[in-house]
This record gives C-alpha cells, structure tokens and sequence, in this order.
C-alpha cells in the first residue's frame, strides 16, 4: 500500500501503537492489530517507509509456510 503523503518522524514513532491515530479518538486499532496479526500469529514482519519523493509505503513480508496456529 502506498500514499504520496509523508509522515512526520513524530507520527511515524506512534504508528503501530494501540489506539494511536490521527483522525481523532475511536480509532487506532489498524495498524496495531495487522502488525499484532502479521508478527505474533503469522510469524511475518511488517514495516514502513516514509520519504520524499517516495511517499508512505507499508509492506508486510510472511514466511513461506505459516507457523501452526492454535486450534479455537
């Protein structure tokens, strides 16, 4: 996913924290909850770039194979 926006190094600090967003309150749960699933349940990485000229790209890299999940 890419935005031509850049984000400021403040929010960049913050952007995976629970409950951060700059939209205002009530929000804040994407990017907390895709690196919580991403790293913790899929055994992946997920990171991000912000730079001029480049924008704000978020990736997510996952192994070939999932780790076992618990069953439910």
């Amino acid at each position: 996913m890419n935005n031509p926006a850049v984000m400021p190094p403040e929010i960049q600090l913050q952007v995976f924290n629970r409950s951060f967003s700059t939209n205002g309150t009530g929000r804040g749960i994407g990017t907390y909850s895709i690196r919580l699933l991403g790293e913790k349940y899929l055994g992946g990485q997920v990171t991000f770039d912000s730079f001029d000229g480049g924008g704000t790209t978020f990736r997510i890299h996952l192994p070939a194979q999932t780790p076992n999940l618990p069953s439910a």
